[in-house]
């Protein structure tokens, strides 16, 4: 694929974790790198994982991680990389807002990818530490209900709040399908 037929493209994630929005987005990157393209990945997620691979959440680093995460992001966008993906949950606009705008500012179209949640219990079973995930969350199945809500609640008004350019919703049960064909579907999205 041409470099000069491609759509500079930011992709947001919109998802309760446990989703699985790390894995389509990895999906994602490897389709894109695979065309010869350029991917890039940001997560404030990441600036928690420690050097074994374990996540371990210092809330008092959240403000600071979130700003560190925007800014590799827009330092991204600035170098021209083709796909900027931002790997957050986005369940509120303010969390959205300025990777969208970076986005905008720099004429690169918007892809919304959104989550609809699966159920509560495979949600909070998702965040439990295991040697197979060391790497997970433990987001307190409270904190899971009030994501899951916060999610519904911005669902109502995120058409107008992102403008995307193409919004597209895997739902619990496509999430396998999905990671098969999500990559074709992005390139065909970017394609000129």
């Amino acid at each position: 694929m041409s470099l000069s037929k491609i759509r500079k493209t930011v992709i947001i994630n919109r998802a309760v974790p446990g989703s699985g929005k790390t894995t389509i987005s990895r999906c994602i990157a490897q389709a894109v790198k695979t065309a010869g393209l350029s991917a890039a990945i940001h997560s404030t997620d990441d600036y928690f994982l420690t050097s074994s691979g374990t996540y371990d959440f210092i809330p008092e680093k959240l403000g600071e991680y979130h700003q560190k995460n925007l800014d590799a992001f827009c330092a991204d966008i600035k170098k021209g990389i083709d796909v900027v993906i931002n790997d957050n949950t986005n369940l509120s606009s303010w969390q959205s807002e300025p990777y969208i705008e970076a986005g905008r500012n720099a004429g690169y179209q918007i892809i919304v990818i959104e989550y609809e949640p699966r159920s509560l219990d495979e949600h909070v079973e998702s965040q439990i530490l295991t040697e197979n995930r060391p790497d997970a969350h433990g987001v307190p199945k409270e904190t899971i209900i009030k994501m899951i809500s916060d999610y519904h609640e911005f669902k109502k008004s995120f058409p107008e709040h992102y403008n995307a350019d193409f919004v597209i919703k895997i739902l619990p049960h496509e999430f396998h399908s999905t990671k098969k064909s999500i990559g074709g579907s992005i390139l065909n999205l970017i394609k000129g």
